[in-house]
């Protein structure tokens, strides 16, 4: 299997890329990330599920993933296939938009498609991305870049962008107090009762409707919350044994497994460039 090749430079902060050619095993878990993602798809097909929608998508892809998202992704039987993704700072997207004239509210406003064939947005993709990730490229050339790819991105795909303020997709106001008691505590070992008591609500309700509402279950949020912080330290150069300690999984080998199947990638690999 080849391995995922990512990208990061101290000096862009709000980017973060990744790639990989030819995998046939590759997949990943349903997961979500806190950041604007951004992905094509350079050789072969895979199967792409978002918000609990599944594409088939081929060379010619753009895939489309807004913050919280609950995504995951698996290979087609016997095809291999070849991708690039960019992760960008919900915060530094925000702005930009703001910059746009799309609003000039303190959210993000998301894309309402989840997919893209269009063929100038793909090219876009791929030639940022490789202008992102050459080392002899000056930064200023890549600032630029950065704010010239994703203007074009507001361009083609300004029909999908939503204008109005987004909702949260919430039944219940306590659910998303137990969401952020699980985010702030999910380094501890928590117990249904802890998140019940936090929100409010009997067990019964809370295991129904919070994957109603989030697409995960409250164990797996706690996981990904914690994948999500272990990134984090990786790039600050923790090493991986003591974040395992540190983010309450039983031993390294179970942060390790965890982390593969949100990231397909392990945590040495995702911590070295």
């Amino acid at each position: 299997m080849n391995l995922p090749r990512f990208w990061r430079d101290e000096r862009l902060p709000f980017i973060e890329a990744r790639s990989i050619e030819n995998s046939q095993k590759l997949a990943y878990d349903e997961h979500s990330h806190d950041t604007f993602s951004i992905g094509a798809i350079t050789h072969g097909a895979n199967f792409y599920q978002n918000s609990s929608v599944q594409y088939e998508v081929s060379t010619g892809s753009v895939v489309i993933i807004n913050p919280h998202d609950v995504h995951a992704c698996k290979s087609v039987a016997g095809a291999s296939w070849s991708y690039l993704m960019l992760f960008v700072d919900t915060a530094w997207m925000t702005r930009l938009q703001n910059d746009w004239g799309i609003h000039e509210r303190p959210q993000f406003q998301p894309f309402n498609t989840h997919l893209s064939t269009n063929a100038r947005l793909f090219q876009a993709l791929v030639d940022f991305h490789t202008l992102l990730v050459d080392d002899g490229q000056d930064i200023l050339c890549k600032e630029i870049a950065c704010v010239e790819f994703f203007g074009l991105l507001n361009h083609l795909l300004h029909k999908h962008l939503s204008t109005s303020t987004p909702l949260p997709n919430i039944a219940h106001p306590r659910l998303k107090d137990a969401a952020h008691f699980i985010a702030t505590h999910c380094t501890e070992s928590l117990r249904l009762a802890d998140i019940c008591a936090s929100a409010h609500l009997s067990p019964s309700y809370l295991v129904r409707a919070f994957k109603t509402h989030f697409g995960l279950t409250p164990h797996a949020y706690l996981l990904n919350q914690r994948i999500l912080l272990a990134q984090k330290l990786l790039k600050q150069g923790k090493a991986s044994i003591d974040i395992a300690h540190e983010l309450g999984f039983a031993d390294q080998a179970h942060f390790q497994r965890v982390f593969k199947r949100k990231v397909a990638a392990t945590p040495r690999q995702y911590a070295m460039l």
